[in-house]
C-alpha cells in the first residue's frame, strides 16, 4: 500500500513537470511570435469576441477560409 502512495506522488510530479514544460514552451513561442510582430490587436473586447466567434463558426461549419493574416 505504501508503494502505491509513493507511485501516485511520483506520477503526479511527472505530470506536473510535463505540464510546466509545455507551458514554458508555449510562453516561449508566444514571446518569439510577439517579438517578430506576429500578433493582432483589437480595438475592444467586443471586436475580439466577434473575431473569435467568426473563427469558431468557420470551424464548426467545416469551412476553410483563406489563410488568416496575422
Amino acid at each position: 500500500m505504501r508503494c502505491d502512495g509513493l507511485r501516485l506522488v511520483e506520477d503526479r510530479k511527472a505530470q506536473d513537470t510535463a505540464r510546466l514544460h509545455a507551458l514554458r514552451e508555449a510562453a516561449h513561442i508566444g514571446m518569439v511570435d510577439t517579438d517578430a510582430g506576429c500578433f493582432r490587436s483589437f480595438e475592444s473586447p467586443a471586436a475580439l469576441i466577434r473575431d473569435l466567434t467568426e473563427i469558431a463558426d468557420e470551424v464548426i461549419n467545416g469551412k476553410r477560409s483563406a489563410k488568416r493574416t496575422v
